[in-house]
């Protein structure tokens, strides 16, 4: 007969894999602080897990976050690194809604330091996430080959996404752990840009560099991501 404490121990690796699993990227202390659970007993139960290949980590800006094996992809984690921090997550939204961004701007509208700013861009440009804008005599090409024509101080760069894919990644993400960021705000304030955005222009930059097909789709999971009153 089966001990009362092995099968609790079961229970624990059950629950741990289970919230491991529906809050990919979540770094240690977050994860006590969530699950209630003393930290020998999940670090214990942890290793056990991770040792079966079940789970796995990653360190990313010195924390070791925590993903179920298999369950993830590789660019997915990319992206899930930097939206669990803060000013990455703040950047990757900002870049959403504003294609061909500067240093200078997000410093100004996110009002984060300058020198944060491009710490970031920097890591951002390491995974291949990002890539410098075209600019040629004042005009700016965009990923259909829409044109906007921006002011540049000095020899300024501008920055955008790597490829449209990234845009539908994000998305993704964004509903499928949108119970699992803390930071409502956030999101909440990305989501009246967007609505903003529909409603002031009937085809709206995102809309045309994001997604060829199915964004009614995509637009009814922002609503419910970030339900609007107004919404039917």
């Amino acid at each position: 007969m089966k001990s009362n404490n092995n099968i609790l121990e079961r229970d624990i690796r059950q629950r741990i894999y289970d919230f491991i699993s529906k809050n990919q990227g979540l770094y240690l202390q977050e994860i006590i602080t969530r699950m209630n659970i003393p930290k020998s007993t999940l670090r214990h139960h942890l290793n056990f897990l991770i040792k079966q290949d079940l789970i796995g980590t990653r360190k990313f800006y010195g924390y070791k976050r925590y993903y179920v094996c298999d369950k993830i992809g590789y660019q997915e984690k990319q992206l899930l690194d930097l939206m669990r921090s803060e000013v990455p997550r703040r950047i990757i939204l900002w870049l959403i809604l504003n294609e061909h961004t500067s240093q200078r701007e997000l410093s100004k509208e996110l009002e984060v330091h300058q020198t944060t700013i491009e710490f970031h861009l920097r890591k951002f440009l390491e995974l291949d996430l990002i890539e410098l804008s075209v600019y040629e005599k004042g005009i700016i090409h965009s990923l259909l080959n829409h044109v906007r024509i921006k002011k540049r101080n000095g020899n300024e760069k501008f920055y955008k996404f790597k490829n449209r894919e990234l845009y539908r990644t994000i998305f993704n993400l964004l509903i499928k752990y949108k119970d699992s960021f803390e930071d409502k705000k956030v999101i909440n304030d990305f989501y009246k840009a967007f609505n903003n955005g529909l409603k002031n222009t009937p085809k709206p930059l995102l809309y045309v560099n994001c997604f060829d097909e199915a964004i009614d789709e995509v637009i009814e999971q922002l609503f419910d991501v970030c339900p609007h009153p107004y919404h039917v």
